[in-house]
């Protein structure tokens, strides 16, 4: 997969034009919250047709004519999730063209975290949607390369989480074992801590077990 300069992948068309008539579009994308001092992330029952059983899925779907695949990964997280994100908020992280650059899937990170999801499904294929803090349960359960964007996901979100360097977002991706706890870690949240007391006093269990490991 090709990279930017920036380490960012290059999409296999551009994700802020309206998509080719001769092309078809699959979006999908990763969405996370902090709760309770950790990070989880959202996912979606799929229902496979007749069994009773479903799939593990990440939110998205098929796009519309004249929409661009950011437009179609913001309707796609409104309708299953129940989630508003802006454009620039949908960071492409991972892509495949399929059947002779015919098909083409892409997914995306979403950068900033939501709260709530919606309370019911949307349809009657896609259940309620749920967030789980579990990445060994959501990587063995996506199913198909749901699994290898959430991969891609994790590692661009720890990146991310670095550069911006919010201590409550870095403290939650330590302790979800998103991001290890290095001397530099540890250095930012001491700094951070010390010139904070309530900083201190709201994530003391952490830190504690952050500055220990």
């Amino acid at each position: 997969m090709k990279k930017r300069e920036s380490g960012s992948p290059i999409p296999p068309l551009p994700v802020y034009r309206p998509v080719p008539d001769s092309v078809s579009c699959f979006c999908a994308g990763v969405v996370w919250r902090m709760h309770e001092n950790r990070i989880q992330y959202a996912w979606v029952p799929y229902k496979m047709n007749g069994t009773g059983m479903y799939q593990v899925k990440l939110a998205g779907g098929m796009w519309k004519k004249g929409e661009s695949p950011v437009n179609t990964i913001r309707r796609e997280l409104e309708e299953e999730l129940g989630v508003e994100i802006k454009p620039e908020e949908a960071e492409y992280i991972y892509g495949v063209l399929e059947d002779c650059r015919m098909h083409v899937k892409l997914f995306f990170l979403i950068t900033a975290p939501k709260r709530e999801l919606r309370q019911d499904a949307y349809d009657a294929e896609t259940g309620k949607p749920e967030w789980s803090g579990d990445v060994e349960w959501l990587e063995k359960n996506l199913f198909g390369m749901h699994q290898t964007a959430f991969r891609y996901a994790k590692e661009r979100l720890a990146a991310y989480i670095k550069a911006e360097e919010c201590m409550a977002h870095l403290v939650a991706a330590v302790m979800s074992g998103l991001i290890a706890p290095d001397n530099r870690i540890k250095g930012l949240l001491r700094q951070r801590a010390l010139k904070d007391p309530d900083f201190f006093m709201r994530y003391a269990e952490e830190l504690v077990e952050i500055e220990a490991a």
